[in-house]
Formats: C-alpha cells, sequence, structure tokens
C-alpha cells in the first residue's frame, strides 16, 4: 500500500506513475531471484545452507554486521 498526500496534480500524477512502476520492477526481480533459489534448492548440487551465495551476499553481510554488533554489546 501507499500513501500519497496530493493525488491529484498532475505532478503527483507522474511521480505515482513512476512510483508503480519502479515497483513493479523491483518486484518482477524479486520474483525471478526466489525462482532461481527454489529452482536451485532442487537441484542436486545443493546440499544445504542459510544464504544463496550468488544473491544473498548482501543479506549475509548485514547480519554479520548485527552479530557483530550485538557481540560488543552483550561482551
Amino acid at each position: 500500500d501507499y500513501y500519497y498526500e496530493d493525488t491529484h496534480s498532475p505532478g503527483a500524477r507522474d511521480i505515482i506513475a513512476e512510483d508503480m512502476r519502479y515497483s513493479d520492477e523491483i518486484q518482477q526481480e524479486d520474483i525471478d531471484i526466489c525462482e532461481q533459489v527454489q529452482r536451485g534448492l532442487n537441484s542436486r548440487a545443493y546440499d544445504r545452507g542459510r544464504y544463496s551465495v550468488k544473491r544473498e551476499t548482501g543479506v549475509y553481510h548485514f547480519h554479520a554486521l548485527i552479530r557483530e554488533a550485538y557481540g560488543r554489546i552483550l561482551s
């Protein structure tokens, strides 16, 4: 869902249309990635793991930063 205070002016309509186009693009990229990961999970080469080496390096890095920060706080 989206909230826009101004939805009626021509400029607002252009912004909303561009936001929707961009959101659709990102959603399609996410769908493609999820489908590729699911295909990979079904391959004989897949053993197990928490992250997709090709697709989730950013997620892994973010989680490592959080783990490190919690380690400093809790020690």
